[in-house]
């Protein structure tokens, strides 16, 4: 906040007063009188917004609804987290946040009916923890204004995808591919590493103290929209194997990018495209 030429008068930062419940380590509007956190605000455009909009477009009539979701919600959650890194302002930190559920639940949904244990009453018990983690870790989170309640609710969700993640691409799809598999180590090995350095900077560095320290929510972003674009594909694959919707994502013809890291060795040579 700048001090004017009377002391008794006070300008305010563009985006108004900051709100937000959490705050980050970058310093505030150092950059750029058009961001409060510039680095952490423009991360998001190509480790998350570009990668969705790449994965909405080459996946438009191959994929469905169900898939095609968890791409908008990747989009949705880098625009939010754009704004709300931007402003630092409440209500956009809610567009980064609520969308974040969103992006898991539309994943958690995208596994149904690709084994027994997502299927029939066993996935209704799934959507009633999943969603119900979701809304209620929410709602005592906005009640209490505890941020340490959005990230505990928030892990619930995110591990019990992943379990059921773990579960789901166990079978190869029909070419003997287990390239789900590959996909699977990918987003756990991408979000686990991510969120060591969210962690570190979370309690090493005070917000708004800048400094290198502050890079690493910016590493943070990458390795997350890394994860969830890994994860992403992944599922895409599962419901590939199990339903025989859309194609495989290592198609030796067309595969889809950074796919080669693992289909040189999960996918039999012999196999042939659809």
């Amino acid at each position: 906040m700048a001090v004017a030429a009377n002391a008794s008068e006070v300008t305010l930062p563009l985006w108004g007063q900051t709100n937000a419940m959490h705050q980050f380590c970058e310093g505030k509007y150092v950059v750029s009188p058009l961001f409060a956190e510039f680095w952490n605000s423009v991360s998001n455009i190509p480790f998350f917004c570009i990668p969705a909009l790449y994965c909405l477009y080459r996946g438009h009539g191959v994929y469905d609804l169900r898939v095609r979701m968890i791409w908008f919600s990747m989009f949705v959650v880098g625009f939010g987290s754009f704004m709300f890194h931007g402003t630092m302002r409440f209500e956009w930190e809610m567009w980064d946040e609520v969308p974040m559920f969103f992006l898991v639940l539309s994943a958690m949904v995208s596994k149904d009916d690709a084994h027994w244990i997502s299927s029939g009453i066993y996935k209704r018990i799934i959507h009633v923890i999943g969603f119900g983690s979701a809304f209620v870790g929410m709602g005592m989170y906005l009640f209490w204004s505890d941020y340490e309640i959005f990230l505990h609710a928030f892990t619930v969700v995110v591990l019990l995808d992943l379990i059921l993640s773990f579960i789901c691409t166990q079978s190869p799809d029909k070419h003997g591919s287990h390239i789900s598999s590959g996909l699977l180590i990918g987003y756990a090995a991408s979000i686990g590493s991510g969120k060591l350095f969210w962690e570190i900077e979370r309690f090493a560095c005070p917000a708004g103290s800048g400094g290198v320290m502050a890079w690493l929510h910016v590493l943070w972003h990458f390795l997350a929209g890394l994860a969830v674009y890994f994860g992403s594909l992944s599922d895409a694959q599962v419901r590939y194997a199990a339903h025989g919707i859309g194609r495989a994502v290592d198609d030796p013809e067309d595969p889809w990018p950074l796919v080669w890291l693992w289909s040189t060795w999960l996918r039999p040579k012999q196999s042939k495209t659809d």
